[in-house]
């Protein structure tokens, strides 16, 4: 179990209360207006499926959630319906059987290690079907760093802006947005919010 795990483990309570009183992100709003009616959408990092997921089922996606916490999950199945499918695995190491009409992750992928960021984006790309969105939130700058939440240590990474624009293009991402400095009123800052459209 690596130093996230335990952490996200740590302050699931504290993260499920936050969670439970803060705004449905606006973004989230957005993308489901461009995904496939009754779509497929992947929750990469669901954590307790709220209000992400749970907005999502009641849109009426077909929606599975991922996440490596068990605290998390356990929490997200009192949270989301039983038509939404959880899952606690790590989302590289799972092997999915669907493709997806959507797959967000949202302050999720940007946990892991530098030099998983690649495979990450390459794998996202093999589960998406074609014309399917991906939306996600990163860092812009190379790197790695160490940062807290609740009170718990995590470690987050990044690519470079120029390294990440190659990868996507490499694997037939489409940038529709790319938002440097994103901010806005139900999510607060972060470095980078991307959608992009499989080819």
């Amino acid at each position: 179990m690596n130093k996230n795990q335990i952490s996200y483990n740590k302050i699931a309570q504290s993260w499920n209360q936050f969670r439970q009183e803060s705004p449905l992100n606006s973004c989230i709003i957005d993308i489901a207006r461009l995904i496939k009616k009754s779509g497929k959408v992947l929750d990469i990092g669901c954590g307790t499926g709220i209000p992400i997921s749970r907005f999502l089922e009641k849109k009426g996606f077909r929606v599975t959630g991922i996440d490596f916490s068990s605290e998390m999950i356990k929490i997200a199945r009192t949270g989301v319906s039983e038509h939404t499918q959880l899952i606690l695995a790590d989302f590289l190491d799972y092997e999915f059987q669907d493709k997806f009409d959507g797959i967000i992750a949202f302050d999720s992928l940007f946990h892991l290690p530098l030099e998983q960021q690649k495979i990450a984006i390459q794998k996202v790309s093999s589960l998406l079907n074609k014309n399917g969105y991906f939306l996600f939130t990163a860092g812009k700058n190379e790197g790695e760093i160490n940062g807290e939440m609740f009170g718990s240590p995590f470690s987050y990474s990044s690519l470079s802006i120029g390294n990440l624009k190659k990868e996507l293009q490499a694997n037939d991402l489409k940038i529709i947005e790319f938002n440097l400095d994103y901010y806005d009123i139900t999510t607060g800052s972060r470095d980078l919010l991307v959608i992009v459209q499989k080819k």
